[in-house]
């Protein structure tokens, strides 16, 4: 294990075209994840209804059945975790996010991969000293890194090394990125590297099929993780060269601060929703939070109450309501003739509208169905956390 001396953080690399963030969910993108799922869960469906089949069969014998029913529990127990994987890219799991000391975390994950990657895997280590406490998931983080691990080994199938490194860094304007500090924990293999037809599509699920990596949910699940942690997840490789995955993870001192800021009362939000219920639903959960709220059934009232009333703070709006302009071209609308608004739309489906360089850190996606927790821990987010790290920038 190597430890560097330098402890100031480090800028974000450039944009030289070969690190690589997670680009937005097109309708593309979300019919090839419904293809992916179904192809599958059929797999599935068809190992346990063919395998209970025969544990009916009358001359299975007894160790048969045991074989058998071994056969069909493994493959319930993949789609269980399938659909884990497709919560957590949904960025709908429950986390329980800690600040976490990440050198410590990071050696004693590494202490657990040699069983698992294989002697031919050499594991290096390269902890930056001073590096800045996290917060996160730390069953989530162990387990994401694991996957990581895993993904490099596969690809090194004849020996190779995989250097894990963690560093501070400090973001400004940089795409997927809320402005603040971030701790860093880069792992790079030395594998023949990733294609770049493959690397622009890495985190979305399905999309990136026919090499070891990119298959199935996973990295999808570990980017939509990453975001519900407010972090990031990049990817950087060249031909030949190997690839480094890079796991940016929120300063938990700054947001520990940001708690101790002014009660939300001061801020007030404008739901757009055209259902009555769900419209009464959220004004109850913001009015419970200690928001002040101001409520509209379609994007023209709410486009002529952002005109009269100068005191609106957020916009919650369904991306299916009615009106001239939908939600999410309300909230192009508003990032260009209300900077100080923030933007977070609901939605029942994972789909993103909004262009890179329009879904800065004003702009949020809850997905639907949500709860009081869900919305009060998204609004702090928006409203005093992401706050709280640009002016620390």
């Amino acid at each position: 294990m190597s430890l560097r001396a330098e402890n100031r953080p480090e800028p974000l690399p450039g944009n030289s075209g070969r690190e690589r963030a997670p680009s937005v969910v097109s309708v593309e993108g979300f019919g090839t994840l419904i293809g992916g799922l179904t192809h599958d869960f059929n797999n599935l469906f068809g190992l346990i209804i063919g395998n209970l089949e025969l544990l009916r069969d009358p001359q299975t014998t007894e160790q048969e059945s045991l074989d058998i029913s071994h056969d069909a529990l493994e493959a319930a127990t993949r789609g269980a975790e399938m659909t884990r994987d497709l919560v957590a890219y949904a960025q709908r799991q429950r986390l329980d996010p800690r600040p976490i000391a990440l050198n410590e975390f990071v050696a004693t994950v590494a202490q657990t991969l040699g069983a698992k990657l294989g002697k031919h895997i050499e594991v290096e280590l390269d902890l930056a000293t001073a590096v800045w406490p996290a917060i996160a998931d730390p069953v989530q983080l162990d387990a994401a890194l694991v996957s990581l691990a895993t993904n490099a080994a596969a690809a090194m199938p004849k020996g190779g090394r995989l250097k894990i490194a963690t560093a501070n860094r400090r973001a400004a304007d940089e795409p997927g990125l809320a402005p603040g500090d971030y701790a860093t924990i880069a792992l790079t293999d030395t594998g023949p590297g990733i294609a770049p037809e493959l690397a622009d599509r890495m985190f979305e699920p399905f999309a990136a099929k026919g090499g070891s990596r990119g298959t199935g949910l996973r990295l999808g699940a570990i980017f939509g993780f990453m975001k519900q942690s407010r972090g990031h997840i990049t990817v950087a490789s060249t031909a030949g060269g190997g690839a480094t995955f890079t796991l940016y993870l929120p300063h938990a001192d700054a947001i520990e601060a940001s708690r101790h800021e002014g009660a939300p009362a001061t801020k007030t939000v404008l739901v757009i929703e055209h259902d009555l219920a769900a419209r009464q639903l959220a004004v109850q959960h913001l009015t419970a939070l200690g928001y002040g709220v101001v409520a509209a059934a379609n994007t023209a009232v709410a486009l002529a109450t952002l005109e009269t009333e100068p005191a609106i703070d957020l916009l919650l709006g369904d991306a299916g309501v009615p009106g001239e302009a939908d939600a999410l071209a309300l909230a192009r609308m508003v990032v260009r003739r209300w900077p100080k608004v923030k933007i977070v739309v609901t939605s029942k489906i994972v789909v993103w509208g909004i262009d890179d360089h329009e879904a800065d850190a004003r702009i949020r996606l809850l997905a639907k169905p949500y709860g009081k927790d869900d919305l009060a821990r998204m609004l702090h987010e928006i409203l005093h956390v992401d706050a709280a790290a640009r002016h620390g920038a």
